[in-house]
C-alpha cells in the first residue's frame, strides 16, 4: 500500500512537471521560427524592390535604345531634307527673281510707251487698249479673229523693227511660187493617209521650226505632225481634230502641255505658208501665217528637250509609236516644202521661205525623207503650186 502511495506521488509530481515543461517547449519553437519568417518576408520585400529598379532601369535602356539605334542615318536623312528644301527655296527665290525682273522691264516699257501715246494725241488711249487686248490675246496663244486689222490699224504708229515681220503681200495666194518639190495629196480622212519621216530625230532637240506649204480640203485642220516615243505617243504634235473651234490647233510638247493656236485663215482651201517655231529658252514661240507672225508666246516648256529615237509621222496622230490612228485627227489636203531645223528661224529666213527664195541652211528633215507612204496619198510633181490640182 505504501508502495503504491509512492508510485502515484511520483506520477503526480511527473505529471505537473510535464505539463509545466510542455508550454515551454510549445514557445520556444514559435520564438525561433518568428524571426525566421521576419527575415524572409524582409528579403522577399527586398527582392521584389531590387525587380522593380531593375526592372525601370531596363526600361530606360530600351528608351535610350530606341532613341539612338540608327543615329546616323536618320541624322544623314534629316541633313538630306534640309538640302532639298534649302534647294526648293533657292529655285522658289530665283523664280520670284524672274518674275519681278520681267514685271519691272514690262512696267518700264509701258511708261515708255504711255509716254509716246500721251505725246501723239488723244486717239492714243483707245490704241493703247487695243494693243493691250492684243497682248493678252497672243499670251494666251490665241490671237482674236481681229486681230489682223489691228496689227494693220498701229502699224502706221510704229516703227519698224527688224525683229518684225515683213508686211504682208498684196496677193494672198503663193503666186509664183515655185520647184517648192513634189506635193504630197491627202484626199480623204482614212486612217492609212499617212507619210512616216524617216530617220527621226537623232539627237535631243533644244529648239525647233517646222515649216511648210499647206493647202486645207475639209473644215478642220487635222493632224499635220506627230512625234511618239515609247515613254510618250506625243512628244511633238501639230493636232487637230473635228472636236476641236474649227481653225484652231494644239501645238503639244511633251503631253500633257500645250498651246492652242489659231489657223483659220488656212480654211479657205487656197495655199498658205506656215511657221510654228519653239525654243527651249525661256519656252518662247512663234507661229507665222503667210510672213506674217499671228502667235507668239512664252514659258512653253521652257528648259525641256524633245528625246531623240522616236516615231515621226504626217497627216496621223499615233496613240503609239507607228500606228493607232484615228480618222477625226486625220489631215485632209495638200503639204509641200515641208522642212524642220532643230534652231529657230529667224523672221528674215521665214519670210524668204514664204515667198519662194532659198531654203535656210541646217534642215534635218524634208519630204525627202519619206521612207514610206500609205493609203491613198497621191504625189503630184507641180512646176508651180498654183498649177497642182
Amino acid at each position: 500500500m505504501g508502495c503504491l502511495k509512492k508510485t502515484l506521488s511520483f506520477l503526480l509530481i511527473f505529471v505537473s512537471i510535464y505539463a509545466r515543461g510542455t508550454p515551454l517547449q510549445e514557445t520556444d519553437p514559435v520564438r525561433q521560427r518568428k524571426p525566421f519568417f521576419e527575415r524572409l518576408r524582409r528579403l522577399e520585400e527586398q527582392f521584389q524592390r531590387l525587380q522593380q529598379v531593375t526592372l525601370t532601369h531596363l526600361q530606360d535602356i530600351a528608351n535610350n535604345y530606341n532613341v539612338y539605334y540608327n543615329v546616323d542615318a536618320r541624322f544623314q536623312s534629316l541633313v538630306e531634307e534640309s538640302q532639298a528644301i534649302a534647294l526648293a527655296v533657292n529655285q522658289s527665290q530665283a523664280a520670284i527673281q524672274e518674275d519681278v525682273a520681267h514685271l519691272k522691264t514690262w512696267f518700264r516699257k509701258n511708261q515708255r510707251r504711255s509716254k509716246k501715246l500721251a505725246q501723239r494725241g488723244p486717239g492714243s488711249l483707245q490704241l493703247r487698249r487695243s494693243s493691250q487686248t492684243s497682248r493678252a490675246s497672243l499670251h494666251r496663244g490665241s490671237p482674236p479673229q481681229d486681230f489682223t486689222v489691228r496689227v494693220q490699224k498701229t502699224q502706221k504708229f510704229r516703227a519698224p523693227s527688224s525683229h518684225q515681220a515683213a508686211p504682208p503681200r498684196t496677193q494672198q495666194g503663193p503666186g509664183n511660187i515655185c520647184s517648192m518639190g513634189p506635193v504630197l495629196i491627202f484626199p480623204n480622212a482614212s486612217t492609212e493617209n499617212v507619210i512616216f519621216l524617216s530617220p527621226g530625230f537623232l539627237v535631243p532637240l533644244r529648239a525647233l521650226s517646222f515649216c511648210s506649204w499647206v493647202r486645207m480640203a475639209s473644215g478642220h485642220l487635222g493632224t499635220l505632225l506627230s512625234y511618239a516615243t515609247k515613254d510618250n505617243d506625243n512628244k511633238l504634235v501639230l493636232h487637230g481634230r473635228d472636236s476641236l473651234v474649227p481653225g484652231t490647233i494644239h501645238f503639244v510638247i511633251g503631253d500633257p502641255i500645250f498651246r492652242e493656236l489659231s489657223l483659220r485663215p488656212l480654211l479657205d482651201g487656197q495655199w498658205h505658208h506656215i511657221c510654228i517655231i519653239w525654243t527651249s529658252m525661256e519656252g518662247k514661240y512663234w507661229l507665222h501665217i503667210d510672213r506674217r507672225i499671228v502667235a507668239t508666246g512664252s514659258r512653253f516648256r521652257e528648259g525641256y528637250e524633245i528625246p531623240p529615237g522616236g516615231s515621226l509621222v504626217l497627216g496621223q496622230e499615233q496613240d503609239t509609236m507607228g500606228g493607232q490612228f484615228d480618222s477625226s485627227e486625220a489631215f485632209v489636203g495638200s503639204i509641200s516644202g515641208l522642212a524642220i531645223w532643230d534652231r529657230a528661224l529667224i523672221p528674215r529666213e521665214v519670210a524668204n521661205l514664204a515667198t519662194g527664195k532659198e531654203l535656210p541652211t541646217g534642215a534635218i528633215l524634208t519630204l525627202t525623207n519619206a521612207t514610206s507612204v500609205g493609203g491613198f496619198v497621191q504625189r503630184a510633181n507641180c512646176t508651180c503650186l498654183e498649177q497642182c490640182p
